[in-house]
């Protein structure tokens, strides 16, 4: 799968120290697979400090173009098509390290104004493009077949709400730096025939650190586990339980800009 994501994010910054420390935050980003990208599990999001009363907004968005296509006995799974994720997330923090919010993805999945844009840079750089300049441009096709009884298909160009996800966490300082033990439970509120959302709910808990390892180095991580429910989409399919590791190290050379490796 050739997968393109690309983030924008604009954030509320009050402080320089705050923005400094937001920006050697781990990156927030996830698989976005339409059969992957309604399910939670999760990611490595901003453990600065947060003071009680503070809130903090931001708005990410998210491109994801995909193409795959595979068969395997009596399944057939292919996948072609751009999806776009709006994500509007909103915390606010209390006493002794304590915080809540919530993110509200909007979800649209189109043909794909980057069909031509990825083809090219496959020719020019004699890249295998695994059959996708042999297929139609600005084409969406979503589809999982098992021969039997799944036929899962979305052709249809649609934007709507996906799952709201809410969040609780605590902070806590340690040596060179701070974690943060966070809760997430993503409600059904996408609709799951048209891969906006998954059907069920999701549970996940994470763990994560940040510590600085110099006076322009930061070093990050961070473990996570998921339940997710059943749900409406490839039900008989899923294993019910997900992990996800993080490791980072970012490197500040100016004010506002930092090169980071995760």
């Amino acid at each position: 799968m050739k997968l393109i994501s690309g983030l924008l994010a604009l954030v509320m910054i009050p402080s320089v120290s705050f923005a400094n420390d937001y920006l050697n935050e781990g990156l927030y980003v996830g698989n976005q697979n339409p059969f992957r990208g309604i399910f939670n599990i999760p990611r490595h999001r901003p453990n600065s400090e947060l003071s009680a009363g503070a809130y903090r907004s931001s708005f990410q968005l998210e491109i994801h173009n995909s193409f795959t296509g595979v068969d395997v006995g009596n399944e057939s799974i292919f996948i072609d098509g751009e999806t776009y994720v709006g994500r509007l997330a909103v915390e606010r923090g209390f006493s002794d390290g304590w915080r809540a919010g919530f993110e509200l993805p909007i979800v649209s999945h189109q043909g794909g104004f980057l069909d031509s844009i990825i083809d090219d840079w496959h020719d020019a750089f004699s890249l295998d493009g695994f059959d996708r300049g042999d297929a139609p441009e600005d084409l969406l096709l979503y589809r999982y077949i098992d021969g039997e009884s799944l036929d899962i298909s979305v052709r249809e160009k649609n934007t709507d709400i996906g799952d709201l996800v809410l969040t609780m966490g605590k902070r806590w300082e340690n040596s060179g730096g701070s974690s943060l033990f966070r809760i997430e439970v993503k409600l059904p509120t996408g609709d799951a025939e048209s891969l906006m959302g998954s059907g069920g709910v999701d549970v996940g808990v994470r763990v994560q650190t940040t510590r600085k390892i110099s006076r322009r180095g930061t070093l990050y991580g961070g473990l996570g586990f998921a339940w997710l429910e059943t749900g409406d989409v490839l039900a008989e399919l899923r294993q019910n339980w997900a992990g996800t590791f993080t490791l980072g190290w970012s490197w500040q050379q100016w004010s506002r800009v930092a090169l980071k490796v995760q």
